[in-house]
């Protein structure tokens, strides 16, 4: 009966030993256990051998790497995952893996060149704008603008990306690009339209000499925006542009509202006058004088108007109204103060009568 106890006791024990065995790691193993852990010196002391021993297996070339990179040695974990052999499919990975590590090393060019790689195996969102922000760093602006055409093209790109290209169009000397990139955004990101922007397309519009667009798209922003200030701002815009004529014509909407609101009916008269509608110009001054409704930022063009026309009487009528309330500021510096005296003015009126 004892005999067969320690038998069974012998079995139980060879079993228990063959079993734990089988739970002791094995010494390949033991590098990526300690990696795991965080218990690094170790985990590298193994790596380490199994390196030196011609082991480059991606179990012993990766967690080597990153704690070579934790340690600080950059550029050796850089040089291993560079020359480590990879198949095709692994290689977008691998390319990640090195990008990270070059950013720990702050090698900005490098980085850029491997999320190119990356790019080009695998394009992605997020890596065309880790791309972009690294072509602004590095004021590289052919790639930034392949870069946000690409996020244009394929990708649900921000108002301000369409933006930027425009911005990187027109200084390379392609408005009608420009111009292309600004109307996508009117139609992909209606909302994010501003006067700013708009202002922006009339200009390149310009610049492209598309002068009927320019005029259309101004009038087509006045339409859903109709305010003076608006209107006033691009009609100046294409009256700095050499087209004053375009800029009368998008007043002329706001006409009515031009007594009213000086502002406007001072951008108004200067068009009108610039553009060969001085009669015009001078009927509504005059108008407004006789009503006592003329602003005192228009005298001086009145008067310049009247003494075109040798209407002598609104000069000298004009001149006795702004005797007593000459200002050395403002539009009252273009004309010499003693010309609004009324006795002065009554005598250069005789003069040009005689």
């Amino acid at each position: 009966m004892k005999l067969f106890h320690y038998a069974v006791f012998l079995g139980l024990l060879a079993v228990g030993l063959d079993g734990s065995v089988l739970l002791v790691p094995h010494q390949d193993e033991l590098g990526l256990m300690f990696f795991k852990a965080r218990q690094y010196p170790q985990a590298r002391r193994i790596l380490e051998e199994k390196l030196a021993a011609g082991e480059r297996s991606i179990d012993v070339i990766v967690p080597l790497a990153e704690i070579l990179v934790r340690s600080g040695d950059v550029d050796r974990a850089l040089a291993m995952l560079r020359s480590f052999p990879v198949r095709l499919d692994e290689r977008t990975a691998l390319a990640n893996r090195i990008g990270q590590f070059e950013r720990y090393g702050q090698l900005t060019r490098d980085y850029m060149h491997t999320l190119e790689e990356i790019n080009r195996a695998k394009r992605s969102e997020d890596t065309l704008r880790e791309l972009a922000n690294l072509y602004r760093y590095l004021n590289l602006t052919d790639p930034l603008a392949a870069t946000l055409r690409d996020l244009i093209a394929h990708y649900a790109a921000e108002p301000s990306d369409f933006v930027e290209l425009a911005n990187l169009e027109a200084i390379e000397g392609r408005p009608s690009h420009s111009a292309h990139t600004l109307d996508e955004l009117g139609r992909r990101h209606p909302e994010a339209l501003t006067g700013d922007s708009v202002e922006f397309l009339i200009n390149v519009l310009l610049d492209s000499g598309d002068t009927a667009r320019a005029q259309e798209r101004a009038s087509w922003w006045l339409a859903r925006h109709s305010l003076s200030a608006e209107a006033i701002r691009l009609a100046g815009l294409m009256d700095s542009r050499g087209q004053p004529g375009l800029g009368l014509r998008l007043l002329k909407p706001f006409e009515a509202a031009a007594d009213t609101n000086p502002a406007l009916l001072v951008e108004l008269i200067h068009l009108e006058m610039t553009t060969g509608m001085s009669d015009a110009a001078f009927e509504r001054l005059q108008r407004l004088h006789r009503a006592q409704q003329l602003p005192g930022e228009l005298a001086e063009p009145f008067l310049e108007l009247a003494l075109a026309r040798r209407n002598l009487d609104a000069a000298i009528a004009l001149a006795g109204e702004r005797d007593s309330k000459i200002s050395p500021i403002g539009c009252w510096q273009t004309w010499p103060r003693w010309l609004w005296r009324k006795d002065v003015m009554t005598s250069y009126v005789a003069w040009l009568r005689a």
